[in-house]
């Protein structure tokens, strides 16, 4: 709690609530190690709800695209067909993604992995692939890594809804509502990586 830069902390209720980006990655757990039960059921119809509520964003994260993503992985391993509809039907209509690509990396391997694994089973058009990948290679350092994007953020531990109750992020690394960097890029250059082996593989016909 030190990161917090405050020395009383009343309420986490906020931090404890259920979350869309959490779950959506505790659903790709359930189907990684096949568990099909009441609690998967339950938790299948809450992320129903909060796909189909366009307004929901990611508790944690800055866009929808980690939860969505993450989700199309898990039924590529264990259908839903509901959710997986649902899901790549709104990474489909990601018409320009050079323009949506422009500010943030990590998003944009996430999109392009989720996309390579489920393209098998769904008709996606196949161009924004291309430009997906030209976008990661075109941000490679010199180094071969990725530079981190702002892309997780951290509500104050009451925060309920952060879109109604916070008006105004900072770029920071300590305290709460801040949006904090992909520390030395971590996170965005594993997934840009297995995602461009992932399509390198696709088009090789892997």
């Amino acid at each position: 709690m030190a990161s917090l830069n405050t020395k009383e902390v009343n309420n986490v209720e906020g931090w404890l609530n259920s979350h869309f980006c959490v779950s959506a990655v505790a659903y790709l757990v359930f189907c990684q190690l096949g568990i099909n039960n009441d609690k998967k059921r339950k938790l299948e119809s809450f992320l129903i709800d909060k796909i189909e509520d366009l307004d929901e964003v990611p508790y944690w994260w800055t866009s929808r695209d980690y939860a969505i993503s993450f989700l199309v992985l898990a039924c590529c391993i264990n259908m839903n067909k509901k959710i997986f509809n649902l899901c790549c039907n709104e990474l489909n209509k990601k018409s320009n993604p050079v323009k949506y690509g422009a500010h943030n990396i990590f998003y944009v391997a996430l999109c392009l992995l989720s996309r390579i694994k489920s393209k098998h089973i769904f008709n996606y058009d196949n161009l924004p692939d291309k430009l997906l990948s030209e976008i990661l290679l075109n941000a490679q350092l010199e180094n071969g890594s990725w530079r981190g994007n702002y892309s997780m953020r951290i509500p104050s531990p009451d925060i309920l809804d952060p879109e109604k109750q916070i008006y105004g992020w900072k770029k920071d690394n300590k305290g709460t509502n801040i949006v904090l960097q992909d520390f030395n890029g971590v996170f965005t250059s594993v997934v840009s990586f297995v995602a461009l082996e992932n399509y390198k593989s696709s088009l090789n016909g892997r």
